[in-house]
């Protein structure tokens, strides 16, 4: 498990990786040293910073301001004249202690000024594969986060459309002996008709097509549907047929003579049965 301990900058409620781990992890992240044997041990902490946010705010404060002192600012020798006027206006400000202190005493705001620098690259080495390792897991945190928040925003599937089937037909052999099918006729949800004719067996179209017609009982009232062939064929019914004039489902042998009327041999047939 995560090694987590109590810090400053979460409430009291919640344990977070230490201020000492955070400042190593950023020295390691600034210097980026090969991998030493501490860091299998350590390993944990880079999980953790997936996980809390408030870790990773810390972490990436201590690495900008790591990377600023790692960069300092040259400075410029100021002009003489400048000390000297810092220094007569420290004369004129100072108390009367200060007034008689020893001309060979350093003064204390001297050592304020030093910059102490990163400590000594050992120090830190075995924190370099930890640094990878928490960059490498947040990268991949943040790419399945993606991943699950892009399958969040995807929009839902449109609705399967629904039809109502109105009628059925078994489609009999009249003239060919080894037809076999059946027909369905469904209203859609725009209001359309459908039917959809299956022949499971036929013979071969010899010159010619089959045809799909709507029909009275004596065939003397025909209306064609268009051309189907073995397997399964939908075709759009015309708005304003009345199933109760036409219901009879014919499939007919047609021969490419231009004549678009009903060729006389109808291989099969049967009565469309109404849904209730």
């Amino acid at each position: 498990m995560t090694e987590e301990f109590p810090t400053g900058h979460g409430s009291a409620a919640e344990r977070h990786l230490s201020d000492e781990i955070l400042a190593d992890l950023a020295y390691a992240a600034i210097l980026g040293e090969t991998a030493g044997e501490q860091s299998v041990t350590h390993a944990g902490h880079a999980e953790h910073l997936i996980f809390c946010t408030a870790c990773r705010e810390a972490l990436d404060a201590n690495t900008r301001v790591l990377r600023a002192l790692q960069n300092p600012v040259d400075l410029e020798e100021p002009p003489p004249e400048l000390w000297d006027r810092i220094a007569a206006e420290l004369d004129a400000d100072s108390s009367p202690d200060e007034a008689g202190a020893e001309p060979g005493v350093e003064r204390a705001a001297d050592s304020a000024s030093t910059v102490h620098y990163l400590p000594s690259r050992k120090t830190v080495r075995w924190w370099v594969p930890m640094a990878a390792a928490a960059a490498g897991l947040l990268i991949g945190g943040a790419a399945v986060a993606g991943v699950l928040l892009g399958l969040e925003d995807e929009e839902e599937p449109p609705p399967v459309a629904t039809t109502t089937v109105i009628g059925e037909a078994t489609l009999e052999p009249v003239a060919a002996d080894e037809f076999s099918g059946e027909a369905s006729m469904v209203e859609t949800e725009q209001g359309t008709m459908e039917i959809t004719v299956e022949i499971t067996s036929a013979p071969e179209a010899t010159e010619g097509y089959f045809e799909l017609w709507l029909r009275d009982e004596d065939a003397s009232r025909l209306h064609s549907l268009g051309a189907v062939s073995p397997g399964t064929t939908t075709i759009e019914v015309p708005t304003g047929i009345d199933l109760g004039e036409y219901p009879v489902v014919d499939v007919s042998h047609e021969h490419f003579d231009g004549d678009p009327g009903h060729g006389g041999v109808t291989l099969a047939a049967g009565a469309m049965e109404q849904s209730d």
